[in-house]
């Protein structure tokens, strides 16, 4: 990746604060992959695609892969916290930016509604007599106190629940790995690495039901752009960027492959749920509850949280 910069096409009173640090930018990276999305809809994957999923995401993984090499090489070049919008104006003109920018916008809220009525509704099984509203408001408050702050507000509030998210989820997967080496529950009796291709074979529903996943597999890289987006937020981008971008490929090999790789192995596809986190159901199932509720709370909570975080500050 080239390492250059060049801020001198980037107007004076909008130049970068500068106040991110590398760590900032590595978790935002994987915060970001480790999202609701990921958590939830694989349930629906799962049942579309059945174990062929790991080919869905290796598909989808390399393409994110190269958009954010390239989106790495002109937030390089041409630093700004307008990012991808910036650059559709500058390169393809000020309708394709126009359009671009206020599309990401527009998700970004839809997205943002949904996920803070998920913060009332995950934590009423925790709190019944609170009313939904309640949490909802709470969040939206929270979100409000931190976005009014710096650049750095925005950046510590993504470490810290980046790093909540991936210690989850890093939980989960040594929760996994004991079930399947241990034979933990009613799990650990049917694990075996031979569900992979067991029931139906490898490719269940043929390469037609990996494509019928592939929808659900895009939506659960949404917010790795956020890379691109604060880049230029960053101190010393040209060490920092390439780091982040490069390790985005380890990333979709340890957190997408090798998870649902490992939930695979341990409970037959065709008995997950569709609406129902597969996480989720093998901690039940291993009988390890407590820790169900925890990994649910944790990984929509803080994802709820990451995603209506990153657009506000730009």
């Amino acid at each position: 990746m080239t390492e250059t910069t060049d801020s001198r096409s980037i107007p004076a009173e909008t130049q970068p604060s500068r106040t991110l640090k590398g760590r900032h930018l590595q978790l935002m990276g994987m915060g970001a992959a480790i999202g609701a999305g990921f958590f939830l809809s694989s349930g629906s994957a799962i049942h579309e695609a059945g174990p062929g999923l790991l080919l869905a995401y290796l598909l989808a993984g390399t393409v994110m892969y190269l958009i954010m090499r390239a989106l790495g090489e002109l937030a390089l070049a041409y630093p700004s916290a307008g990012s991808f919008t910036t650059y559709a104006t500058k390169f393809l003109g000020p309708l394709a930016g126009f359009i671009m920018g206020w599309s990401y916008w527009l998700g970004a809220l839809l997205v943002g509604i949904a996920e803070i009525t998920a913060v009332g509704i995950l934590l009423r099984p925790w709190f019944p007599g609170i009313p939904q509203w309640v949490p909802a408001l709470c969040a939206v408050v929270l979100l409000y106190a931190i976005n009014i702050q710096a650049v750095r507000s925005f950046g510590e509030a993504e470490y810290w629940m980046a790093m909540i998210k991936v210690a989850t989820l890093l939980g989960v997967l040594l929760c996994g790995v004991a079930i399947l080496l241990f034979r933990i529950g009613d799990v650990g009796r049917q694990a075996s690495i031979s569900n992979l291709w067991r029931y139906g074979g490898f490719l269940p529903n043929g390469f037609s039901g990996v494509l019928a996943a592939l929808p659900a597999v895009v939506f659960a890289f949404g917010g790795v752009e956020v890379i691109g987006l604060a880049a230029a937020e960053t101190e010393r981008p040209e060490h920092t960027l390439p780091q982040a971008i490069r390790g985005i490929i380890y990333r979709i090999i340890f957190i997408y492959v090798g998870s649902l790789a490992i939930v695979m192995m341990l409970y037959p596809w065709n008995r997950f749920e569709p609406t129902k986190s597969p996480f989720v159901l093998v901690l039940l199932h291993a009988g390890l509850s407590a820790a169900a509720g925890v990994s649910d709370v944790c990984s929509y909570h803080c994802g709820s949280f990451l995603m209506q975080l990153r657009p506000v500050w730009q």
